[in-house]
């Protein structure tokens, strides 16, 4: 088979014929820009499964992501208030449970 694409260059190559063709009938093959067969463009479908999907996968990374940060954030959080809150016990608990009250004998 031959074809003239890119103008003024003729392809030549092994190509599928459908059967029961007829000698010199005309096929459409896909060049690519340097003349090459390549094979036909994506049709609308698959453009739009191969969206949907990789859509989809975005938005699972995002939520990925946002989980992970979550996650640390609240163990920052955590640490902070037990901290925090381990100080201010250790200036409650002695009047709380009445250990430094003056006792006599003591």
């Amino acid at each position: 088979m031959t074809w003239d694409y890119p103008p003024a260059v003729d392809g030549t190559g092994q190509v599928e014929i459908p059967a029961g063709s007829q000698v010199g009938a005309k096929v459409p093959v896909w060049v690519d820009d340097s003349g090459q067969l390549t094979s036909p463009p994506s049709s609308g479908s698959e453009v739009i499964a191969r969206v949907v999907i990789e859509g989809f996968g975005c938005l699972v990374a995002l939520l990925l992501v946002c989980a992970v940060v979550a996650v640390l954030r609240r163990r920052v959080l955590d640490r902070r208030a037990e901290g925090t809150w381990g100080a201010a016990w250790e200036r409650v608990e002695p009047v709380w449970s009445g250990r430094n009250q003056w006792r006599p004998g003591t």
